[in-house]
Formats: C-alpha cells, structure tokens, sequence
C-alpha cells in the first residue's frame, strides 16, 4: 500500500461510518418516497372506485324502482351511460399505473358481473333479484376497496384512509335503502318480515358507521358531518322511514316513490362529497409529505457529499503535499520505464532536504536523457526519409525490371518472327527472279509471234489492196460489157466470146477471194453469181435475142455490185492497214517490256543476295535479344528482392520511429515521420496504378489543403510559424508535390503514360526537397 493511501485511509474511516450512516438513512427515505408514491395512486383508485360505486348505487335504486314499476326506462338508460363513463375512467387508470393482482382480479371479476347484472335488470325479473345482484358486484368494489386500504402507508395516513372505508359502508347501505324503500313505495304493499329486518339493519349500520369512533376525519370534514345531520332531507329520510314500519303491515304508505328517491340520493351525495374531500385532502398532504421528503434526501445526500468530498479533498491535499516530490518522480520512473516519457518535464523542487535533492538530481538525469534521445530521432527522422525513398526507388527499379523484362520478351518473338519472314522474304525473291526469268523467255517469244503477225498482215494488205485494183478493172469491163451487148445484139459469137470471158474472170475472182481469206468470202459470192451467169449466158445462146435486154438489166446489176465488193476490198484493205501499224507499235512495246523485265531479273538477283545477308544479321540479333531477356529477368529478380529488402528496412525504421518518438523530447507541432510516411503513401498509390494492382481516381488526390499536414499548415496554429522563410518554402513544397501527384493521375488516365511516369519522377525529386526541408524546420 502507498504513503498516500495510508494517509488517507486514516481520515477515510470515520467517513466511511458517516457515510454507511447516511445510506442507510437514504435507503429509508427512498422507501417512504415509494410507499408515497404508491399511496397516491392508491387515493387515485379509491377515489375512481368510490365514483363507480356511486354511480352503479344509482343505477340499482333506479333498476330496482323501474322493475317495480315507478320509473321510466329512459331513466334507467340515462343512468347506465354514466356507470360506463366512470368504468371507462377506472379500466383506463388500472392500466395507467401497476396495481397488484389481487386488485386486478376483483375489478375485471365486477367488469363480468356488471354486463350480466344489466341484462338481467333488462329482462324483467323480480326487483329483489336484481337488487342482490347489483349488491353484491357494489360489495366486491368495497372488498377492492378495503384492500387499497390495507396496503402499507406513511405516518399517520392509514388510519385516515381506512376511515374512509367508513364513510364508503354508510353511503352504500344508504344506497341499499334507497332501492328497498324506492321500490316499496312504488309497490304500496304491506312489508313482509323479511323486508323489515332489511330495514332496520341498513338504518342500524349506517348509524353506526357515521358515530363509529374508528371514524377519524378532517375537522372541516367532521363538521361539515354533524350539520349533514340536521339537513331537511336526511330528517325527511328519517320520516319515510320509520312512516314505513309504521304502515308495514296495511301498505297504502302515501307518499311518491321518485320524491323519495331524490330526497334519500341527496343525503348519499353528502356523503359522497364528504368522502372526495377527504380523498383530496389526504391526496394534498401526502404530495406535501413526499415533497418533504425528496427536498430532505437530497439536503442530506447534498450535505454528506460535501461533507465526504470536504473531507477527502483536506486529507489527499495534506497527504500529497507530503509525498509530492516522490510520487512525481515514480511517475516520471514508470513513464520512461514504459517507453512513453516526456523528457520535457522536469520535477517541481519543493523542500530542500533530501527529496528535493533527489528531484534536482533526477531533472539533471533526465536533462542529459533529452538530449540524447533529441539526437537520436534527428537521426531517426533522416532515415526515415531515406528508407522511405529507398523503397520507392526499389518499386520503381521493379516496375521498370518488370517492363523491361516484359519488352525484352515482346522484343525477342518480334526478333524471331522477322526472322522467319526475312527467311520467307529471301525464298520468295529467288522465286520472283525465276518467274522473271521465265517472262523475259516468254516476252521474247511473244516478240517473233507479233513480228511474224506484222509480216502476215503486210501480206494480207498487198492481197486486199490487188483486190481491189482486180474489182476496179472488173468494173470497167462490165461496163464494156454492156455497150458491147448493146451494141451486139443478135451476135451469138460475141456473147460466147464473152461468156467465157466472165466465166475466166469468175475463176480468177474465186481464187483471189480464197487468198484473202474471210475478208474475201463476199467477193467469192459474187464470182460464182457470174460465173452461174456466164452458164446462163452460154446456154441461152438461141434466145439472146430475146432476152438481150434481161442481159443488159443483169450486167447493170452486176456492175452495181462490183463496185459494192470493190467499196468492202478497200475498207479491207484499209482495216489491214490499221492493223499492221498497231502490230508494228506493239512489237515495238514488246521488246522495251522484255528489256525492262531483264533489268528487274538483274534487280531482283541483287535483292536476294542482300535479303539473304540481312536473314545472317537478324539471326545474330534474335542471340542477341535472347542473351538481353534472361539478363532483364535477371535484374527482375534482383529488382524484386531489392523491394523486399527495402519493405523490411522501411518496416524496421517506422518501428525504430515509434519507439524513439515515445519519448518527448521538444515541443513540436508536427510529427516528421508521420509526414514522410503519409507522402510516401501517395506516391506507392500511384505506382499501385501504374502497376495495375489498385485503381485511383483523379478525384480521389487530395489537395495539399486536405491531408493531415496541410490541415495543420494552414491552420491558425501552423500559420504561427509563417514568419520563417524556410516555413513558408515547405508550403511551397507541400504544394507542388500534390499538384504533380494529380497531374500524373490525370496523365495516365489519359492514357499520356510517358508523360505521367515522367511527372511521377518529378514528384519523386519534390519529395526528396521536401523531405529535407521537413528535417530541417523540425
């Protein structure tokens, strides 16, 4: 146990007993505050059940007087609707507030009774019945009642509550005497014994419930008693009834049956009255007691707690001002045994005896700890940046080894395939050059068919164009031929003569049109036209005379014909012509085809060689992709472990941070390693982007008003330390950094990812000034 405790527990003892005291003393208070409390909700109900009682009171006399014939059943009707007023008011403050069962119990068993005893009342039976029935529902209200009044109460309450009960009883037999006596006047029969005896026990009981000396009431409420009294109406009711025990025996009483009953229902209501104000009465004092008691507990709670916190205040201030000196060196102890010292506090010197030695000596201690464990996070803080920078530069180094790996792969198959497409290349053009070849063979051969076509041709001309020299001569000795036969007439010899000539000329014509050939197929025609002519000619010797002028009409037709075959030979001719000229001019185009086809042959020759050479070239680049792709896997691997080694120092430095930064060694406004660390974050965010691994929307870049540090620059407590140049350089900083880091999302979502990685790299550079900076205004 402490010194202090000690101290303390020496005061704390007699406070204790004061204070089990006092709780006790609360616990009783809290009690009588409950019973109160209770007790008016107890007043509450007798009161709702009194006013139900007095209600169904009437409600039986009227019954009772209807079934004996007085009164209408409008009346009685009236009367119920406002019995089930008050049920509705009682059944709604039974669930309003938690009454025991046994309550409960006995006003829902009158809740059942009631609706039978009004069914019955409706059906017309004896009055006599439905009065015991309604009297005995009314006395299981006033058991309810006796109950209420037998629950625990405060002071002198009970008593008064129970006189109530009293006043209850006489105002239900009264009640009783309204309905016998209402409904023998009504009857004005002779009364039979059992009826007396009814009577007189309901006169007796309400007699002695009123001069009871149990009755214990207000002297307000015992006055207002003994002048109900000396009323008009209760004298009256007094009259009736000793006029009825009178005339018990002859009936014919004389007197109404409704005065009667209104006379004797305001006597009831007196005591109706008496009873609510007794009710309320009780209702206000128990309220002015519980009042009186919460103001009591919560003077006496108010008065021990500033008696008991007095108390121990005095004896911790003398116990403390003893042991000061040693508590706060055990705490400084424990705070740097616990790794979280403030190195910045030092120890009040209060005595200058021996503990206030010791607290000298311990501030000297704990001065000369500051300035060591001020170094250390100085240092701390650098590699905590260098660390951070070192592991970024590793990333980097494993995303570009990861690239470059994965270029060097796309480079070697790209390598290969050229390769096998200079391979292909090389074959097709050896293919291309025998092709060649074989076209200047085949162009050649083209060159002496066209050439031998052109010779044709000229031949076919020289033909057409005798043709048509033959065809002009014809014409001129068909025109001979037909003055001579004109001029011949009936000379026979002539014709034969001339026969043989045409068929002569046939002959010649028939073989010249077989030399031109399809040309010649019309000029054919027309010699065997002659010829077949020149038969008809000789053997139509004996009738040239007759048919001389037949002769001369033909030989003029014939002419006409010639010289159409002599227009077609000269078309021919011409036709032939054009076609040798165009055969000229293509030979010509033949040959300059072949002479360029020799010299692609040779260009071709020439692109195979070098193609071929190329083929070795490639073959030796793909070796040399191939060597650079392991050796890019190479420094992949080399690359990845580097990360790894990095990940563990920057893990190693946060730890180291933490536990030097537990100790407090100067009254900084921000944490240097927390900056770092949270910048450096940005920039890994932005690597996971570029790498693929996580996404970051340019939206999701804070400004460098939003992250933490930002929020303390600009701040009121940051914008302290705006009259330092080198402050307000680390704004300056701050803010490029996150513009760049915006910028280069913006940029690879633009798919610029050259010119993001290249923004990322002055980022990178922003970061490192920034960091320094940070060192340096620390």
């Amino acid at each position: 146990m402490k010194l202090v405790h000690k101290l303390a527990l020496i005061t704390l003892v007699p406070l204790l007993v004061f204070a089990v005291q006092n709780i006790y003393y609360l616990n009783q208070s809290l009690e009588s505050q409950r019973v109160a409390q209770q007790m008016l909700h107890n007043f509450q109900l007798f009161h709702s059940i009194s006013s139900m009682i007095h209600e169904l009171q009437k409600e039986r006399g009227m019954s009772s007087l209807y079934l004996s014939g007085g009164l209408a059943w409008e009346k009685v009707v009236e009367q119920r609707q406002k019995s089930s007023v008050h049920e509705k008011k009682l059944t709604a403050l039974l669930e309003q507030h938690d009454f025991d069962t046994t309550i409960k119990s006995n006003i829902s068993q009158f809740l059942r009774n009631l609706s039978t005893i009004r069914f019955n009342g409706t059906a017309k039976i004896e009055a006599v019945e439905v009065r015991k029935e309604y009297t005995k529902t009314i006395k299981k209200l006033v058991d309810t009642e006796t109950h209420i009044t037998g629950l625990p109460a405060v002071s002198d309450f009970g008593q008064s509550f129970r006189s109530l009960l009293l006043v209850e009883i006489a105002k239900e037999y009264s009640g009783q005497s309204r309905a016998l006596l209402s409904s023998i006047l009504a009857q004005n029969r002779p009364l039979s014994f059992e009826q007396r005896k009814q009577i007189f026990d309901f006169k007796a009981a309400v007699d002695n419930s009123l001069t009871s000396p149990l009755l214990v009431l207000t002297p307000e409420s015992s006055s207002n008693l003994k002048k109900f009294f000396s009323k008009k109406e209760w004298q009256s009711v007094e009259e009736v009834i000793f006029q009825v025990i009178d005339k018990a025996n002859t009936g014919n009483y004389g007197m109404d049956s409704n005065n009667f009953f209104a006379t004797i229902t305001s006597k009831i209501d007196d005591l109706a009255t008496l009873l609510t104000f007794e009710i309320n009465t009780l209702t206000t004092q128990t309220e002015d007691y519980l009042l009186q008691t919460k103001r009591n507990c919560w003077l006496n709670i108010v008065l021990s707690l500033f008696i008991l916190i007095a108390s121990f205040t005095l004896s911790l201030y003398f116990a403390k001002n003893l042991v000061s000196t040693t508590g706060q060196t055990v705490q400084m102890l424990q705070s740097i045994a616990s790794g979280h010292a403030d190195l910045t506090q030092r120890m009040v010197v209060l005595t200058q005896d021996e503990i206030g030695e010791i607290a000298s000596k311990f501030n000297l201690f704990t001065a000369k700890l500051q300035e060591i464990m001020k170094q250390v996070q100085q240092k701390i803080q650098g590699i905590a940046g260098t660390s951070g920078e070192l592991f970024l530069m590793a990333r980097k180094l494993h995303f570009n080894g990861t690239e470059l790996s994965e270029s060097a792969n796309l480079a070697a198959a790209a390598s290969e395939e050229l390769r096998v497409n200079s391979e292909s290349v090389s074959t097709g053009v050896i293919q291309a050059s025998q092709n060649l070849i074989n076209v200047v063979s085949s162009t050649g051969q083209m060159s002496s068919t066209i050439k031998e076509i052109a010779e044709k041709s000229e031949r076919a001309r020289a033909i057409s164009s005798s043709a048509s020299t033959d065809a002009t001569l014809m014409v001129n000795s068909m025109e001979h031929l037909g003055s001579a036969a004109q001029e011949i007439g009936n000379v026979t010899e002539t014709i034969t003569f001339i026969s043989s000539q045409i068929n002569l000329l046939a002959l010649n014509a028939t073989i010249e049109a077989t030399r031109a050939g399809s040309a010649g197929k019309g000029f054919a025609v027309v010699a065997n036209e002659i010829k077949e002519l020149a038969k008809q000619t000789a053997t139509a010797t004996d009738d040239i005379k007759n048919k001389i002028s037949l002769v001369q009409t033909s030989t003029t037709s014939a002419i006409t014909d010639i010289q159409k075959i002599s227009k077609v030979i000269t078309e021919i001719n011409d036709t032939i012509i054009t076609i040798a000229a165009a055969i000229e001019e293509q030979a010509v185009v033949t040959k300059n085809i072949s002479s360029n086809i020799e010299q692609a042959a040779q260009g071709v020759d020439e692109a195979a060689i070098r193609v071929k050479e190329n083929t070795t070239v490639i073959t030796s680049i793909v070796k040399d992709i191939s060597t650079m792709s392991i050796t890019s896997e190479s420094i992949k691997e080399d690359s990845s472990q580097l990360h790894a080694i990095a990940s563990t120092l920057t893990q190693d430095t946060d730890e180291l941070g933490g536990l030097a930064g537990s100790f407090k060694t100067r009254e900084t406004k921000f944490d240097v390693i927390a900056i770092k660390r949270g910048h450096s974050d940005w920039k890994n965010r932005i690597l996971d982007l570029f790498e693929g691994k996580k996404q970051l929307a340019v939206a999701d870049v804070v400004n460098h008003k939003e992250c933490k540090f930002g929020k303390w620059y600009y701040s009121p407590e940051g914008q302290r330390l705006s009259h330092l140049t080198d402050f307000m350089a680390l704004g300056e900083l701050h803010e490029k950094f996150h513009k760049q880091a915006k910028s280069s999302c913006e940029k690879w979502h633009a798919n610029e990812k050259k010119e993001a990685k290249k923004i990322y790299d002055e980022m990178a550079n922003t970061s490192r000034e920034l960091f320094k900076l940070l060192d340096k205004v620390a």
